[in-house]
């Protein structure tokens, strides 16, 4: 039986960059509240990465946002 890969987390840059406007969040600020590393949010903001769940909940959860807030629609 094969086991099937979750579909890869795609963050919407430009939604992320406008609720962290809206609260005022630096990058900076953004990696110290929810606790990722700095090449982490690098490579997302650059879309080298796709994401893991957790290091979207730990973002969503500082913005205090919905995950589908962020996502990328298809």
């Amino acid at each position: 039986m094969k086991i099937q890969k979750s579909a890869p987390i795609r963050i919407d840059i430009e939604k992320l960059s406008k609720f962290m406007q809206k609260q005022h969040l630096s990058k900076t600020k953004l990696i110290k509240n929810a606790k990722i590393s700095s090449t982490t949010l690098s490579n997302i903001f650059k879309n080298k990465q796709t994401t893991r769940y957790t290091t979207l909940y730990k973002i969503v959860t500082a913005l205090n946002i919905n995950i589908q807030d962020i996502l990328v629609k298809k």
